[in-house]
């Protein structure tokens, strides 16, 4: 996988101006020297949501960004290092460790954490006075956005390389449109979701796309019996489920939903069933027809999707999971910010970000402006800027495999396949 368009190596030595400390240009005192004396690495602080299943992809998928921009140079002349902090996936854990990332790590940027609960608590706490970039890779809530564009100097250090929820719900409603429902038959469609912040809006999105009545459910996220959930799904008589998951035992429900033959098709937000061992969480062909949405998945969306799809998977022995591009691709794009600008100035970096464009895995990446609807997070469009792909879970050979279902723009590529209805619902 190639480092991309980041300028890397020597040629930017010496580049960070004055003598702060930390050439932020701020004098918060935040540490990495003193004097203008600069220290011999850069520091990226990641946020990892351990013990969470996705915190792995997290990990690796940052580990490999760094890595990549080691082996190509590194960033002003200095080698990358990664200080994680635990957040638990609990806002005030994810807030004390952003807080030492910075205080005493030294953190040079912030890179997490994964739910919106926590991010907004960490954005409460790592502000634009801190002189650092704080990077939400996954974390959709559009509320993070809002403070952006309701308080400009106290948060336009906040960016993130993921849609907001209602563009996110959007887009998988109309993956949906194309590829799911004409096999449904149209029909009404029940909005599943987890009761958090990155949810709010989530039928009001796709009813914005569908041409049908939108049922909604929301129950708690440590929900573990989706028993009579699935029940209040049924009775509404739709035909369909669009789910939004994060936090909570999605294998769980699904293994219920496959086991008792709900006759609904499911599709959504589906973190687990990216992972390589979702069919062996959900039991077997239990796995089988679940389709799900996601940032990126082994598609032409840009020159660097496959690539990075294929190298990552060579170096970890398995393909990257949701969080794995996300956190990627947030490393990337800050380091792509400090190259361009040849310094870790905080207002250089935030100019920097606001009006550039980025290839990533993920889209062609342009921010957002203060005035438009989500500071500081990408534009949606499937040739510029960002579209969530769908994918499924079928039976190909003999062996139960993740295939792309949608968009229909990036049809033609190897292992696309039409939607697949549950078996009971055939």
């Amino acid at each position: 996988m190639q480092a991309g368009s980041v300028v890397v190596g020597g040629a930017l030595a010496g580049c960070l101006g004055g003598g702060n400390g930390n050439g932020n240009g701020n004098g918060n005192g935040n540490g990495n020297g003193n004097g203008g004396n600069l220290p011999d690495e850069i520091t990226v602080g990641l946020l990892s949501p351990q013990p969470h299943p996705l915190a792995e992809g997290a990990e690796n998928g940052t580990e490999f960004a760094v890595e990549k921009l080691n082996e190509a140079g590194g960033l002003l002349d200095r080698d990358l290092t990664i200080e994680q902090g635990t957040t638990e996936v609990e806002p005030n854990t994810a807030a004390s460790e952003a807080r030492r990332l910075v205080e005493q790590e030294n953190a040079d940027v912030i890179i997490g954490p994964m739910t919106s609960e926590s991010t907004l608590s960490v954005q409460a706490q790592v502000t634009a006075d801190t002189g650092v970039i704080l990077f939400g890779p996954g974390a959709a809530s559009p509320r993070m956005s809002q403070r952006v564009a309701e308080s400009y100097d106290t948060y336009k250090n906040y960016f993130t390389c993921v849609l907001r929820s209602p563009d996110v719900f959007r887009t998988l409603a109309t993956n949906y449109q194309e590829v799911a429902r004409p096999k449904v038959g149209g029909g009404s469609v029940v909005a599943i979701a987890e009761d958090l912040a990155w949810t709010e809006g989530h039928a009001d999105a796709v009813s914005d796309v569908l041409d049908a009545e939108v049922h909604e459910i929301r129950f708690p996220h440590d929900t573990e019996d989706f028993t009579p959930i699935w029940s209040e799904a049924v009775d509404t008589g739709a035909n369909f489920a669009m789910m939004a998951f994060t936090v909570g035992d999605d294998a769980a429900m699904l293994q219920q939903w496959a086991e008792s033959e709900i006759p609904l098709g499911v599709m959504g937000v589906i973190p687990s069933m990216t992972l390589a061992n979702f069919p062996d969480t959900v039991g077997g062909n239990n796995a089988l027809s679940v389709a799900g949405g996601e940032a990126a998945a082994r598609a032409p969306k840009t020159d660097k999707t496959i690539p990075y799809y294929d190298n990552y998977s060579e170096r970890f022995d398995k393909p990257p999971a949701t969080y794995a591009w996300y956190f990627h691709d947030a490393v990337m794009t800050w380091a792509e910010a400090v190259a361009g600008t040849e310094t870790l100035n905080l207002d250089d970096l935030v100019g920097f970000l606001e009006t550039e464009t980025f290839t990533s895995t993920m889209g062609t990446l342009n921010m957002q402006g203060p005035d438009e609807q989500y500071p500081h997070a990408p534009m949606m469009g499937k040739e510029d800027g960002y579209w969530w792909t769908s994918t499924q879970w079928q039976e190909i050979d003999g062996e139960l495999q993740r295939v792309m279902i949608a968009p229909k723009a990036w049809a033609d590529h190897d292992g696309e396949q039409e939607y697949v209805l549950p078996p009971w619902m055939q």
